[in-house]
């Protein structure tokens, strides 16, 4: 059985969509599309049969403040 995470960078995400001018209102739902795209891409780039067992375990969403709220100034 093959595992999967999805990584998103929630700060592109949602600029990303307010550009595109698009509301998500189902995560689950959207997260859910994304993944069964992303394991069709994935048995055509390696060949795996489309019976191959996968998993999706976890998605780890991550937001970056903006830059303009950092002190430069500061070491760390």
């Amino acid at each position: 059985m093959y595992r999967f995470a999805l990584f998103v960078d929630g700060s592109n995400l949602f600029g990303a969509l307010k550009a595109m001018n698009l509301e998500v209102h189902d995560y689950e739902r959207f997260y859910s599309y994304l993944y069964r795209e992303a394991q069709v891409r994935w048995h055509e780039v390696t060949g795996q049969e489309t019976k191959t067992a996968v998993q999706l375990r976890r998605i780890y969403w991550y937001v970056v403040g903006s830059i303009d709220e950092w002190d430069l100034s500061l070491p760390q």
